[in-house]
């Protein structure tokens, strides 16, 4: 499996309502009980480029590259 895959396969787990987007609520739900509120606040604060409060794939992608 690639680095591209292991990411369109990360961002769909994370994406609960599959619209294309990430939310501050999807983040928090996925990550609950793993991250506290203010760690998803610095992902989206480093990852949504656009500051739309959404993180699309073309965000996400770059930034778990090299994980």
């Amino acid at each position: 499996m690639s680095e591209l895959d292991d990411a369109v396969r990360a961002f769909r787990e994370i994406d609960l309502d599959g619209d294309g987007y990430i939310t501050v609520a999807e983040m928090k739900k996925y990550h609950e009980g793993i991250l506290a509120g203010e760690q998803i606040d610095l992902i989206f604060k480093l990852t949504d480029a656009d500051h739309d409060r959404r993180i699309d794939f073309q965000e996400f992608a770059p930034a778990i590259a090299g994980r």
